[in-house]
């Protein structure tokens, strides 16, 4: 990823480490850390993803959806 290009909104488990907890929060920073360093030691987790704290601010601002977002 360069500079130019935008922080990505999702991520899947593979990507995600212990230090980006800030950004997926703490379950989803401890499933990345159990996929990276022991899903070769045999301790499976199914594949998914995480949407980061960026994600919120891409979130459609309508009427239907805008309590949700939890920021008030």
């Amino acid at each position: 990823m360069t500079e130019a290009e935008p922080k990505p909104v999702i991520l899947w488990y593979e990507e995600i480490a212990i230090a980006d907890v800030a950004n997926v929060g703490g379950k989803n920073a401890s499933l990345g850390e159990i996929v990276q360093r022991l899903g070769n030691a045999g301790l499976h987790v199914p594949a998914g993803i995480a949407t980061t704290a960026r994600a919120l601010f891409h979130w459609p601002q309508t009427p239907a959806i805008d309590p949700y977002r939890g920021d008030r």
